[in-house]
Parts: structure tokens; sequence; C-alpha cells
């Protein structure tokens, strides 16, 4: 049985998606930023809530407006499971919809990902994005 706190977040998570009318797949990754925020020590600032309705990621009290963009895209993928290695193919997949794009498209995009993040302060998390292997993933142990 959950703890009464955490149902209530979670709770106040869903409401909150159901309003802004987000798709099922934003839905799924809400949730899982939601649950993993909050069974994670309890710690909220350790993983960055991803908001596909604004396109904005909010990590340790700053906010990154990203717009509708490829930065975003890929933020948002990298924040559904933090420290798995998503491969190029994946991303590629994920991110770009398997557009016959190559591995410094990806490269590319990361470097914009990482400037955006750093003007809004957030430079921790910008190091937190990291190449691993052919892929990248959001490490932040």
């Amino acid at each position: 049985m959950l703890a009464p706190s955490l149902k209530d977040r979670i709770l106040e998570a869903l409401d909150e998606m159901v309003t802004a009318h987000t798709t099922a797949a934003s839905c799924a990754v809400e949730i899982r930023s939601v649950v993993s925020r909050i069974a994670g020590n309890g710690n909220d600032a350790t993983i960055p809530h991803v908001n596909t309705s604004t396109f904005s990621v909010e990590w340790d009290g700053k906010v990154c407006v990203f717009k509708d963009s490829l930065p975003f895209r890929l933020m948002e993928t990298l924040c559904r499971r933090p420290g798995q290695v998503f491969s190029f193919d994946q991303l590629l997949r994920y991110v770009w919809s398997a557009h016959s794009k190559s591995p410094d498209t990806i490269r590319s995009t990361v470097r914009h990902l990482k400037r955006k993040l750093e003007k809004a302060e957030m430079k921790a998390l910008a190091q937190a994005v990291k190449a691993r292997g052919h892929g990248y993933c959001l490490s932040l142990q």
C-alpha cells in the first residue's frame, strides 16, 4: 500500500496531466518521472520534471523552456529512464522517428541541449547528459 503522501502526489500529477490534455505517451513519461522522484529518497531535485505541454524541463528550482524542438525531445527521452543508456539507433527512433540521420546529428543535438541547459543555469544537469559507448544517458548519481 502506498503512503498517503505518495498517493496524494501521484493523484495530483495525474490530475495535472488530464487537465493539460496530454497524450498517453506523455502521461507515461510523467508518471514514471513522478514515481521516480518520490521513490528516490524523497529528493525531488534529482530527477528533472519534463513538462510536455510547455516544452520545458524543471530541475533544482530552475526552468528551461525548449519550445517544440529536438533538444527537448532528446531530454524527454533521456529523462524517461535516468541511468539507462539509449543507443544511437534508439535515439534516432525515439527523437527523429527513424529518419535517416547519423550519430553526428545526435552529437550536434546533444551539444545544443547542453548549451540550452547551461543558459538556464542548469550546468550540473547539462553535465549529467553523458556519452556512453554508442549512445547517451542521463547520469544523475
